[in-house]
């Protein structure tokens, strides 16, 4: 986006306005998701198959807290019981779990880059372009999935972490705010 402002325009159209505040330009990319999806999973003991994922029967509906922390579960960890495994020899009604893989969905997240920055004609075709760039520019925490494993585990249904990496990543996630200046001469 063009800012109004310098030769051309109706604000700040002198020679000397437009030097200093014409041909700045705006750019930006605002991502929301609304969370990634998860797996509640259950001890898979019961089942007697090793390195196999045992999902957990979901009890009563799913609530999310949202509250973020140790001992303080993101959702509902009472929704959630482990699966009754064989219940009766032989085995006639072995408990599964009722949940799907995927079932859930995690904390969403707010991505917010911007950049400015202005072209400065130097001879001809040469010229100067400076910019600054922001990623993550409002600093907004960017949780991490809840820990959907283990339905009889301390920390089930906890959030103690952030999303990782993606500092001066256009697309990526995760991160504090990072500034970033730059210069390009072209001829």
């Amino acid at each position: 986006y063009g800012l109004p402002f310098g030769r051309g325009h109706q604000l700040a159209n002198s020679t000397l306005a437009d030097a200093i505040v014409g041909g700045w330009r705006l750019s930006g990319i605002v991502s929301v998701v609304s969370g990634l999806p998860f797996t509640v999973t259950a001890n898979g003991a019961s089942l007697n198959t090793p390195g196999t994922t045992q999902t957990a029967t979901l009890v009563k509906p799913f609530h999310k807290t949202g509250k973020i922390g140790a001992n303080t579960p993101w959702f509902d960890p009472t929704s959630f019981a482990q699966p009754s495994g064989c219940t009766s020899t032989p085995c006639t009604n072995l408990g599964l779990g009722n949940t799907g893989r995927n079932q859930f969905r995690g904390p969403g997240y707010l991505q917010d880059n911007l950049s400015i920055f202005k072209r400065f004609t130097i001879y001809r075709e040469s010229a100067l372009e400076v910019r600054v760039d922001a990623f993550q520019l409002s600093n907004t925490p960017q949780f991490a999935q809840p820990n959907g494993s283990g339905v009889t585990a301390a920390s089930f249904g906890t959030i103690t972490g952030t999303l990782g990496s993606g500092q001066g990543s256009v697309n990526g996630v995760g991160g504090g705010r990072t500034l970033q200046g730059s210069a390009k001469i072209s001829f």
